[in-house]
């Protein structure tokens, strides 16, 4: 986001995990997230990762981050 471009990765980071907690604290433990992974990269209907209506795409975005993820889940 705009306002994620003007702070530190770090300050970003732990925005991230403190709503990240709180929103898993409302979750059943079968519901919660698991990982977070941040990338540079916007998503958008140009680059195909948001439809037009900006509906996540999340075949395209598993195909873009596949390495990622499987890197994730390996750990």
């Amino acid at each position: 986001s705009k306002e994620a471009q003007t702070k530190s990765r770090i300050e970003v980071e732990k925005s991230l995990l403190d709503t990240l907690n709180t929103v898993n604290a409302n979750l059943f433990h079968y519901e919660r997230i698991g990982h977070l992974y941040i990338v540079k990269s916007e998503w958008t209907a140009e680059n195909h990762l948001l439809s037009p209506t900006q509906k996540v795409k999340r075949p395209a975005i598993e195909a873009q981050y596949h390495a990622q993820f499987d890197t994730i889940d390996a750990s």
